[in-house]
């Protein structure tokens, strides 16, 4: 004899219960929120800093001339009358403006010109090595670009100082001298080796992206 059930039995017969979702679910979930917001607040930030960055391009004009230099903006201010001219080569995140007064003063008795490195103040940023040969060669064209007469004293400050001597050697026959404020460190006339010149080339390399990168990232997101 078959048993007829009732629907009010059946709706008295316990739900199986929903499945119990483990910690592994609940950590993915949060993971790709939280990817999510991180990637959402930097293109907020990067689009916040070039709508930011063409405002101040539009309200704080350069205040030297821009050359092209390989095909990039460079920005230069000289100021002053005679010879030799006085180059000065900024810190490794500083720009043109950390000269301004010594530029001030010492125009009163030479020529003085403070510039900016790719990526710096004025100068666009641009890609590719920046070795110590690389930003001086920059840094060399830009003068011919201005029309800047050699011999020059060269003065670099901090990190710039590092790039100051390079430049001394690289450029011997057009520097008459070279001060060096606060200079920390500093390249040796000969390299032993290709391997101990490789081993300086990483050691600066690796150094460039510990100052530079996380600076740079931090400016974005903020």
């Amino acid at each position: 004899m078959s048993t007829v059930t009732s629907a009010s039995e059946t709706a008295k017969q316990p739900q199986s219960e929903p499945r119990k979702r483990g910690c592994l679910f609940s950590v993915k979930r949060g993971l790709k929120w939280f990817g999510i917001i991180l990637v959402t607040l930097v293109l907020l930030g990067v689009v916040y800093q070039t709508i930011a960055t063409e405002l101040d391009k539009r309200a704080y004009a350069p205040r030297g001339q821009l050359y092209s230099v390989n095909g990039h903006p460079m920005h230069l201010l000289c100021m002053g009358e005679g010879s030799p001219a006085v180059i000065l080569q900024a810190g490794a995140v500083a720009e043109s403006l950390w000269w301004h007064r010594v530029q001030n003063q010492m125009a009163e008795h030479t020529q003085v010109c403070a510039f900016d490195r790719p990526g710096m103040g004025w100068s666009e940023p641009v890609e590719g090595p920046r070795d110590p040969l690389t930003i001086n060669a920059e840094l060399h064209t830009l003068l011919e670009q201005a029309g800047i007469p050699a011999p020059y004293v060269v003065v670099g400050h901090s990190f710039g100082s590092i790039l100051t001597r390079v430049y001394a050697a690289q450029y011997s026959q057009e520097v008459a001298g070279i001060v060096l404020v606060d200079s920390q460190l500093v390249t040796p006339k000969h390299f032993a080796s290709q391997n101990e010149l490789d081993g300086y080339k990483t050691f600066y390399d690796v150094t460039q992206v510990l100052m530079d990168k996380p600076i740079r990232t931090c400016l974005i997101l903020w």
